[in-house]
């Protein structure tokens, strides 16, 4: 009986273990770039272009560089927190139907299934689209987002988004800007 409960809990440490490596075996930042790396970082590898922010980023000292592929198809949006990388998306446009399963395979090979967490009508770029999101938390400093957005009336996927993000730092700056937006609303 003592052998049977000490190759149990043997079995079950090894286990948690095991969990616990391949938890922290997914790389944190993004395109090959850990959180907290400067824009000059990457700038000595990267073309990257600042895009406009708003007020309230600009506030929050957030800003975000595009680098845009050859083809024009692909566009890769590094964001900054006082100028460390915290988040990024990579936006696919107009993929074809063996885009979107190279992509979607990729990610479920990478980081496993993700579950869908919505579909809803809403705008992109200006336009009116649905949405379909599907995300999975890997860890407290890494999560994973697949959203595809296509026509509302024909339904073709016309841009697939994967947006990684580190939610520790996501989360002190959806408080700021609340803070920001009740300070706005307040004169």
């Amino acid at each position: 009986m003592k052998k049977n409960l000490l190759s149990f809990l043997l079995c079950l440490i090894s286990f948690t273990t095991f969990s616990q490596e391949e938890e922290t075996k997914v790389f944190e930042g993004f395109n090959g770039f850990p959180w907290g790396t400067t824009v000059e970082e990457i700038k000595k590898t990267k073309i990257i272009t600042m895009s406009n922010n708003d007020a309230i980023e600009e506030k929050l000292e957030i800003t975000h560089y595009n680098e845009i592929n050859s083809t024009g198809d692909e566009i890769r949006v590094y964001s900054f927190k006082s100028n460390e990388l915290f988040a990024g998306e990579i936006i696919y446009i107009n993929p074809d139907s063996y885009k979107i399963k190279a992509i979607t395979s990729k990610i479920i090979k990478t980081y496993g299934y993700l579950i869908e967490t919505a579909e809803r009508a809403d705008f992109f770029m200006g336009q009116p689209c649905k949405k379909y999101n599907c995300r999975k938390d890997i860890n407290k400093n890494f999560t994973i987002s697949l959203t595809l957005i296509s026509e509302t009336e024909t339904g073709k996927i016309e841009f697939v988004q994967l947006s990684f993000w580190n939610p520790t730092i996501t989360d002190q700056i959806i408080e700021l800007s609340k803070q920001f937006y009740e300070e706005e609303l307040s004169f």
